[in-house]
């Protein structure tokens, strides 16, 4: 959407025939080289770049190659004025030395930005998505066949995914039997040939190289050579290949890309001298006329297209922020509404003065223009104000004058401000506006929307702008309180702001919700907490410390300092240990199913949006059809051919298509709503509306059951519950202590010496807990034992139950793809036809209103019955992709 900027350089995408080699691409480049080196002098030098690098940043294969041409400064070239005309003669003077040889010119960093920003090097990129590569090659080269003579595109470009050249060997099974070879046998002849046989190893000194044998490298290319290839016979004599085997050569797949799980190809090609919107627009329209693709395949464009849209959309939100920012600040310059209206008419007269001289340059709109138009409103607006405020000023000075003397001699007064203005900006732009350097395709558009706006916004300002004052001025219309109107304006700039939506695919749409989502935050954080937990099985009972003071030997005040730890048997801090982990497994199977439920209610808000979508869509189309049929019925009742059954017939129909309406939006903004919630983002998201069907692919085989959360916590809880079990048995066994006492034993002791109290005496304790009453503890084992045997119980009934309930699904799924292939295929197109039909036999007046209303009514059940069988489908498929735990 930015204009595009000549970098000083070419970049020239070069490609040959898919499955060429290097060598052909070398000598392409080569050559093309040199015939652009003899021919323009302008060229510098020329740098071929093929392949990729060690660092895979920038794949190609080998049939394509960059070529980047140098060029010398603009004032030595001689061929050419212009970038556009010297490519042009480049392009052609290739063309017409290697047909069959695809040549694109383009800029190296633009280049470079339209790979990475849509995986294709052109401008546009008109992508085909479906299943079958045949039928996606087909209509790309029918679409680059129609839309070539499309006025502005060049370099077109159709990605090529077929055409590499594969040596087919087709072995011929009853020769085998016939000559008593194996299959194996040939395999392995074949593999020697191209692959190599390892037969010893060859020493050189240290060195040590492998001995392989295979056929020399000049070889292997030539079909002949294998067909005549001698394999032994058991019996000692030897046969060609071509006895027991058929080789042919055949073209097979070159590559397949992807975008969103789908297979597609695109058509690339560049746009000169025209806007991207406008060729994107006429391409569309010959694709809807020549081009019709088939079921299940559809088309998207991205590029500078895609840039352009999303500009658009910030545009949108962008131009009216500005506008109510000016509204706002002008209510609070002037505090009248009454004012602020007046001058904000000048923003109209100055976009009229700005869109002429873009017509006039032949410019097409960009965001250089864009945010001139910004400026240009802000200029212009200062004018206004200039004499808003002139009028005022003598308004208040001379109260007894009129209104036309007022505007009269302001106007005299503010004549020379509002001219030096508008002449200051203007010839201030005037440089950019006639710029050709560097950078004058975005000063250029600025510029001109600028100067062509001030000099029709000051004309026409100063002719209306006191018209429309002397006419308005007793005009009643203001807020009594000021504050209000700017509670409202910020209230409106609020809106417009949430009002920004982002569409994005169902797989961004998941990511959204699980980065998001509160729920599993929450549950993320119980992951945490038991994790945590799990650190605390090596569980240690508290140390007691005692001291004991008193006469317990003898008369004398003694002391005893004690300590004593008691544990557990060794083998409960394992039991234990096993045990919080498997509640820390069994936190983190919660946390994958709230994840896949999540995911599962996301996926069913966004396809269910998806069809109201639809719905909506097809109301609007109902709604034009109701129109040329109110028309046509209102000129035949003035005629007096239809009865007032038939009328109120026809309103009954029309008062019921309303309430449809209502219906359709009111769940639409339900749905939105619930989309919003899930995905818990700041930014306004909407579902993407590109395809009505989810297509996913879903497997028969219940074998995925196996990895489903819901299954796994159920395990988790067999395993919880054993180890839960052997806890409560390792409880039973007895319990270990320690202990270490310090004490003083004040008096004569036996062999008649005093001891002071100073003199201790210490000693150790080991003890043993011996659990002798164990009934209690008996019946928690049992108890830990029932529930071991629930949990088994239930996990046999849950996987009983998600796979009968995943075949219901299934089946499902089965049934409504079956009826959708025949509505596409058959009740669609024969309903539409019908309806096509009955309208024109109506406006020609061969049937009667009952008959057409009867026809739309079926018409009408018809697409929603499609509708809501896409929904079942959708449905359907929803259900398999949570029980695949994808």
């Amino acid at each position: 959407f930015i204009p595009e900027l000549p970098e000083g350089d070419f970049a020239v995408e070069t490609r040959v025939l898919a499955g060429s080699n290097l060598t052909t691409t070398i000598e392409a480049v080569q050559k093309s080289s040199k015939i652009l080196l003899d021919r323009f002098p302008e060229i510098q030098r020329i740098v071929g770049k093929i392949g990729s690098s060690e660092i895979p940043i920038d794949p190609m294969p080998l049939d394509a190659a960059d070529m980047i041409i140098n060029l010398k400064d603009k004032t030595e070239w001689t061929s050419a004025k212009t970038w556009e005309e010297l490519s042009q003669k480049m392009q052609d003077t290739l063309t017409n030395y290697f047909p069959g040889v695809t040549f694109s010119f383009q800029y190296p960093v633009a280049m470079r930005f339209n790979e990475l920003m849509t995986g294709v090097k052109q401008d546009v990129a008109c992508k085909i998505y479906g299943e079958n590569l045949d039928t996606l090659a087909f209509y790309a080269e029918k679409i680059g066949q129609n839309i070539k003579n499309i006025e502005g595109i060049t370099d077109i470009f159709v990605e090529k995914v077929q055409g590499l050249p594969q040596i087919i060997i087709q072995f011929k099974r009853d020769q085998l039997s016939k000559y008593g070879l194996t299959v194996q046998t040939l395999n392995d002849y074949i593999q020697a040939c191209y692959a190599g046989l390892y037969t010893g190893v060859v020493y050189e000194g240290e060195k040590r190289f492998d001995l392989v044998i295979k056929i020399q490298d000049h070889l292997r290319n030539q079909i002949s050579e294998l067909q005549n290839l001698l394999i032994p016979l058991p019996n000692g004599n030897a046969i060609p290949l071509h006895l027991v085997a058929e080789v042919i050569t055949l073209n097979s797949v070159n590559q397949i890309q992807r975008e969103d799980g789908k297979r597609r190809i695109f058509i690339g090609f560049n746009i000169q001298n025209r806007d991207v919107e406008s060729v994107v627009q006429d391409v569309k329209e010959v694709l809807k006329k020549k081009v019709k693709l088939p079921t299940g395949y559809w088309e998207s464009f991205g590029g500078t297209y895609e840039n352009l849209e999303t500009a658009k959309a910030r545009l949108m939100i962008a131009v009216p922020v500005a506008l109510i920012i000016i509204g706002i600040l002008l209510f609070i310059a002037f505090q009248s509404l009454k004012l602020t209206f007046m001058i904000y008419s000048v923003i109209p007269l100055s976009a009229i003065g700005g869109i002429i001289s873009l017509s006039l340059r032949d410019m097409p709109f960009s965001i250089s223009a864009g945010i001139g138009f910004i400026a240009l409103f802000g200029i212009a607006v200062l004018n206004g104000i200039v004499l808003i405020s002139e009028f005022q000023k003598i308004q208040k000075q001379n109260p007894q004058w009129s209104l036309e003397e007022i505007v009269k001699k302001g106007s005299n007064h503010r004549l020379r401000p509002v001219l030096m203005t508008a002449m200051v900006a203007s010839l201030g732009f005037l440089p950019m506006a006639l710029s050709t350097g560097n950078g004058a395709e975005v000063q250029r558009p600025l510029a001109t929307v600028v100067i062509g706006g001030l000099l029709i916004a000051t004309f026409l300002t100063l002719f209306l702008l006191p018209l429309i004052y002397k006419m308005f001025y007793h005009f009643s219309f203001s807020f009594r309180k000021p504050k209000t109107f700017v509670l409202v304006a910020l209230f409106m700039l609020v809106y417009l702001g949430s009002m920004a939506q982002t569409p994005i695919t169902w797989q961004q749409a998941l990511d959204t919700a699980v980065k998001n989502h509160a729920i599993l935050k929450s549950y993320a954080l119980k992951k945490d907490y038991h994790q945590t937990l799990q650190k605390t099985y090596l569980e240690i009972p508290r140390t007691q410390l005692n001291l004991d003071i008193g006469q317990f030997n003898s008369i004398f005040w003694d002391n005893k300092l004690s300590i004593n730890q008691s544990f557990a048997f060794p083998t409960y801090y394992a039991r234990q240990k096993e045990y919080l982990q498997k509640v820390y497994e069994g936190s983190v199977h919660k946390f994958d199913l709230q994840e896949i439920e999540i995911k599962k209610q996301v996926l069913k808000t966004y396809w269910y949006y998806v069809i109201l979508k639809e719905k909506q869509r097809l109301f609007h189309e109902l709604d034009s059809v109701y129109k040329v049929f109110d028309k046509i019925y209102q000129i035949r009742w003035e005629k007096g051919d239809i009865n007032k059954s038939e009328k109120q017939l026809l309103e009954l129909q029309k008062s019921r298509f309303e309430i449809l309406l209502q219906q359709n939006q009111l769940e639409l903004m339900n749905a939105g709503l619930m989309f919003e919630w899930l995905l818990q983002s700041p930014q306004k998201n909407v579902p993407q509306t590109l395809t009505l069907k989810f297509d996913y692919l879903v497997s028969q085989d219940t074998n995925v059951l196996q990895k489903h959360p819901y299954k796994k916590i159920f395990e988790n809880q067999v395993e919880t519950y054993q180890s839960f079990t052997k806890v409560q048995q390792t409880k039973r066994l007895p319990e270990l202590g320690l202990g270490y006492n310090n004490t003083s034993i004040i008096g004569k002791g036996a062999d008649d010496i005093y001891y002071p109290l100073s003199r201790r005496f210490q000693y150790f304790q080991l003890g043993i807990g011996i659990p002798i009453f164990q009934h209690a503890q008996s019946n928690y084992v049992k108890a830990a034992k029932i529930q071991e045997q629930i949990s088994q119980t239930d996990l046999q009934n849950i996987q009983y139950q998600l796979k009968n309930e995943y075949l219901q699904a299934w089946n499902l799924y089965d049934i409504s793809l079956k009826y959708l292939q025949k509505f596409e295929q058959e009740i669609l197109p024969k309903s539409k036809q019908l309806l096509e039909v009955m309208q024109k036999r109506f406006q020609n007046g061969d049937i009667a209103v009952t008959e057409m209303f009867l026809t739309l009514q079926q018409y009408v059940e018809t697409q929603m019955n499609y509708l809501e069988t896409v929904q079942k489908y959708n449905e359907a498929v929803i259900q398999c992709y949570y029980y695949q735990n994808q």
